[in-house]
Parts: C-alpha cells; structure tokens; sequence
C-alpha cells in the first residue's frame, strides 16, 4: 500500500483569506486493492476536525461489486 501526500500546505488568495488546496490534506492510496481510495482531511468552521473518504477507479469497482453481490443475495433470500 503506497500513501502520498499529507501536508499541511495552505494558500492564501488575493482577498486574503486562507484555503486549504483539495490535494494538500489528503493521503491518496495508489497501488493494491485500494488504490483510488483518499482520505481527506480538513478542520471546518468552528475549528472541528473533518475527515471525508473518497473512493474512486479500481477500489470503487470493488465496492459497487461487493454491492451488487449483497443486492442478489437479499433478493434471493425473499
């Protein structure tokens, strides 16, 4: 398992205010059966701290299989 990123990289706009880049608080898995798995973290408005998980490309065929495998095996149990 590959984890790139996680850095606490911020760039500031023109109008002043801080952002945080989407790539610069995130660890993207790259390679293996996660790969397109991304965990990303942010703090929101009120200082909480925020966590997202994004799945896409290879993992996120491994879930729609798996979803779709539970689907037919509910529906074959009615």
């Amino acid at each position: 398992m590959k984890l790139t990123g996680c850095s606490k990289r911020h760039c500031a706009p023109s109008n002043g205010n801080m952002e945080t880049r989407p790539d610069a608080n995130s660890n993207p898995i790259t390679e293996g059966k996660s790969d397109g798995w991304r965990l990303i973290y942010c703090t929101g408005s009120e200082g909480e701290q925020l966590e997202f998980v994004q799945a896409l490309g290879p993992v996120k065929q491994t879930f729609d299989d798996a979803f779709e495998a539970r689907r037919k095996m509910v529906a074959a149990s009615r």
